[in-house]
């Protein structure tokens, strides 16, 4: 989905690698995940432990590429790894007895020191932190106690649990501290051996060495908090962020297709923004607020915004006859959305039909998954943005995903569109096999 960054392992990792430069810039920890690779997993290991037959050379052609690219001292290696919970039964043969229905279940690669440890460390060359994913998600919390969690995870070669307990009240704190001495008891017992321990807790102390987290702050310990919080503010969310989150946004703009040379949009053109649901609804009039504040539209300039969530196929006409051109947002996180039954999918259909009998236009935005570029092949354009990221009030007193809003602006600006599709987009003649 979006949270990679394309289905090309050297891409990934090339973009990996200049994202985590980025950061580094910044004074920002990163963390790459999920090791050994997430893509083809069916299950979700918040819900489930999945499990992936692939084997290790597999596994070293595909997924494994874009780890080694930011793990080693070639690239910009990352400060943290984080460990996938999943099974992979060709690579790891220790298994575990599980306390949900007593079957024996292989290790996941959290608990695999044949990954963790001969492949991550001894292999790709990382000597920074390992960290496992949360503890608490269903595929170790169901299936393994929460203190042989801890002793396999460490034995494998992990430096840091990750939220072994959860601290929603002062009763966790509590909890917390009893998990913490329930594990050192497993070291004194040499369950967990003591090297093992001073190996991970030193990984931990030397990257917080790099970042200056272990010098003493006493100014700032003596702050008062109010002070400390305005002091964030300056910087966290600030104009200047806001600024250059507008500017990334711009320049990730994809321009798929314009068949009939639409773009850019005249600002005489009759134009209605039409958006999948409320949330969406702010981002289409930031962009309108932009465009206007840029002196690109006039503020007399015919366009509307509307939002077709339960709309039928006589508005879909309505909305065509009123207006030139329709600019309509599609919002995909996942295949199913695509079928032809599916409303969404099916309005922007309809309404494509309704405007060519009218001689109008449609410009379809892609602003979640990009697989919908190929959904909709009589639009007249397509771009993908990338990010359906709604707004709850216009800036500058909110947060805002500004990939939407940019989309817009783009359509009328005249900019060149510098973005480029970071995956391949299968052909959709069939719509109903999508959901299988």
């Amino acid at each position: 989905g979006i949270r990679s960054f394309s289905d090309d392992p050297e891409l990934t990792g090339a973009l990996g690698d200049a994202f985590i430069r980025g950061l580094h810039e910044s004074g920002t920890l990163t963390a790459v995940k999920h090791y050994p690779g997430h893509g083809d997993t069916l299950t979700d290991s918040h819900t489930n432990l999945p499990v992936m037959n692939s084997t290790l050379d597999e596994l070293r052609q595909l997924a494994l590429v874009p780890f080694a690219t930011c793990v080693d001292d070639e690239g910009e290696q990352t400060d943290f790894v984080m460990a996938a919970h999943i099974c992979f039964p060709q690579i790891e043969s220790g298994t575990y007895q599980s306390k949900l229905d007593g079957q024996e279940i292989t290790l996941p690669a959290t608990f695999s020191r044949i990954l963790i440890t001969d492949i991550l460390r001894d292999e790709l060359g990382f000597d920074g932190v390992v960290i496992t994913d949360s503890m608490q998600m269903k595929a170790i919390a169901d299936h393994f106690t929460p203190l042989d969690a801890a002793r396999l995870a460490l034995n494998a070669g992990v430096d840091m649990l990750l939220m072994p307990v959860n601290i929603r009240s002062t009763a966790d704190i509590g909890e917390m501290e009893t998990y913490i001495r329930q594990v050192a008891e497993l070291v004194r017992k040499g369950e967990i051996p003591q090297e093992r321990i001073e190996e991970a807790v030193l990984r931990v102390l030397m990257m917080k060495d790099r970042y200056g987290l272990l010098d003493i702050r006493t100014q700032e310990e003596n702050e008062p908090l109010e002070e400390r919080i305005r002091q964030a503010q300056e910087i966290v969310g600030s104009e200047a962020h806001h600024a250059a989150e507008w500017e990334l946004a711009l320049q990730a703009v994809t321009l798929v297709k314009d068949t009939e040379g639409l773009l850019p949009l005249s600002p005489k053109s009759r134009v209605i923004l039409a958006c999948p649901d409320s949330a969406r609804f702010l981002s289409l009039k930031y962009a309108l607020y932009r465009l206007q504040e840029d002196q690109i539209l006039p503020e007399d300039a015919d366009v509307a915004v509307a939002c077709y969530e339960g709309m039928s196929e006589a508005d879909a006409t309505n909305m065509a006859w009123q207006s030139d051109v329709v600019v309509v947002v599609s919002s995909v996180t996942g295949w199913k959305e695509l079928g032809k039954e599916d409303v969404p999918s099916a309005f922007i259909d309809k309404l494509i039909q309704a405007a060519h009998g009218l001689d109008r236009q449609v410009i379809v935005i892609s602003s979640g998954l990009p697989y919908d570029v190929n959904r909709f092949p009589d639009a007249d354009a397509v771009l993908a943005c990338y990010s359906p990221e709604g707004m709850k009030e216009l800036p500058p007193e909110t947060e805002y995903g500004a990939n939407l809003p940019a989309a817009i602006y783009s359509l009328f600006s005249g900019q060149e569109l510098s973005g480029r599709l970071p995956v391949e987009i299968p052909a959709l003649s069939e719509y109903s096999n999508l959901t299988e």
